[in-house]
């Protein structure tokens, strides 16, 4: 079988008869160089990929501390309106006079006085101020009370205080 095919006659090329032009050829230098700038590139890319996922990684742990905040706000919330409600319950008028009563010892004014406070620079306010005193001081306004503090500390006192 391979004498057949030794035998056979090869095709030939046509020969052209004109003259063909080459272009011009030039000499490429050495591809030495190249490997500086894949290793520089390779060094870029690691730190590229390095840097993201070192701030993926830090974004992660911000997000962990940020929702542990917020519960830590909502239980300081939560606390916070425990607390005023606590304090409305405290401030009730009728708590007040129970703990002044009881713990305190304090009983209710019979006649209560006011103490007005005189405005030093208006001196018509001064005369109306001192009449209005002692009217509230007295009560029934004959002026027989001189000094409104005093009366109102004998008052709270009650009648076992004057002996």
């Amino acid at each position: 079988m391979s004498a057949l095919l030794s035998t056979a006659p090869r095709p030939t090329r046509p020969v052209s008869t004109t003259p063909r032009s080459r272009p011009e050829l030039r000499v490429v230098g050495r591809a030495g160089r190249t490997g500086w700038w894949v290793t520089l590139l390779l060094i870029v890319g690691a730190t590229g990929i390095f840097g993201i996922v070192t701030l993926s990684a830090l974004g992660a742990e911000n997000a962990f501390a940020a929702r542990e905040l917020e519960t830590e706000i909502d239980e300081l919330s939560y606390r916070y309106d425990e607390l005023t409600a606590e304090v409305a319950g405290l401030e009730t008028p009728e708590r007040i006079r129970q703990v002044a009563g009881s713990e305190l010892g304090m009983v209710p004014a019979e006649q209560p006085g006011y103490l007005v406070l005189r405005d030093p620079g208006n001196d018509a306010a001064d005369q109306d101020q001192r009449q209005e005193r002692d009217i509230v001081a007295d009560g029934d306004g004959d002026g027989a009370v001189s000094d409104p503090v005093k009366h109102a500390r004998d008052t709270a006192r009650g009648p076992e205080s004057e002996s």
